[in-house]
């Protein structure tokens, strides 16, 4: 079936506007059926409550003391306490799990990055400036 040509520029944007509208109408409707299938079974409060827990604690982490990172750019370097110390917050912690070149490891096997190393690379980086 051929669609109609539309006779403007702007009816053929109101098209695409009133089409990508309908499309995010279903897309809310799909995501508040889950969102409430979710909070009747009594999983996705659970689950919050655990990210919260894990991730956006109110706890300030203990003073550590300064800590010595092995970098294969920067070689041995030792970050201040004030760092070390942000650095074991488990939101940063989560970085170490993050690859930087994302699915690059599959074409080239040494790159491994984290998002956590790199981190650490970029503030040896900013340091030096």
């Amino acid at each position: 079936m051929k669609s109609k040509r539309p006779k403007s520029p702007e009816a053929a944007a109101a098209r695409l506007v009133s089409q990508l509208r309908n499309e995010l109408e279903n897309r809310t409707r799909e995501r508040d059926q889950l969102s409430s299938k979710l909070a009747s079974t009594g999983i996705l409060p659970v689950a919050v409550r655990e990210m919260g827990r894990r991730w956006l604690t109110d706890r300030v982490p203990e003073r550590l003391e300064a800590k010595g990172i092995d970098d294969p750019i920067y070689g041995h370097f030792l970050l201040d306490p004030t760092l070390a110390t942000l650095l074991s917050h488990p939101l940063l912690q989560r970085l170490a799990r993050v690859k930087q070149l994302s699915f690059s490891f599959s074409e080239f096997p040494s790159a491994r990055h984290s998002r956590l190393s790199h981190s650490l690379g970029a503030a040896k980086n900013a340091e030096m400036l």
